[in-house]
């Protein structure tokens, strides 16, 4: 009787074991699969704040064009014109200080905080891309069509 016990007690030791090995074993698992997929989330929003990188530097460029096409257009756009063209130029400027902080999100390994950031300046840059836009067309479009562009593209913004 006594033998049997023992028996018992030492099968149910050695499956003890083996059930601890495999949640073991599982538990690794599934600590190397999330582990994976964090880093593949950053990799993959370290190339989206690249591409955005180049999109601000792009948008940089248009305003610049836009205020030097506006200057040797030969006539007066008016003040709000002027005043959207300095707000979209903040806006800009903000946008890309932004992307400083999305890179030192990015390094703390911050995946949330970091796709949040990534988004809200996605937006803000398309936005500004069509101010741009918009400010381009009545900027070089003939005196006539100015307030007919302007007039419409208020309306699409709001």
């Amino acid at each position: 009787m006594l033998h049997l016990i023992l028996v018992a007690l030492c099968l149910v030791g050695i499956c003890g074991l083996f059930g601890v090995i495999v949640v073991f074993v599982c538990w690794r698992r599934v600590v190397h699969y999330l582990e994976a997929r964090r880093k593949e989330n950053l990799n993959r929003l370290q190339a989206y704040l690249d591409r955005l990188r180049r999109v601000v530097t792009s948008l940089l460029a248009q305003a610049d064009e836009v205020d030097q096409e506006s200057k040797f257009a030969g006539r007066d756009l008016g003040i709000e014109w002027s005043r959207r063209l300095a707000k979209t130029c903040n806006d800009l400027v903000v946008l890309s200080e932004s992307l400083a902080l999305i890179d030192q999100e990015l390094r703390s390994s911050n995946v949330g905080a970091s796709r949040d950031s990534l988004l809200r300046s996605c937006r803000l840059a398309s936005h500004l891309a069509r101010e741009l836009k918009t400010m381009k067309r009545i900027a070089t479009a003939p005196p006539s069509q100015s307030k007919t562009i302007a007039g419409g593209s208020e309306a699409e913004l709001q």
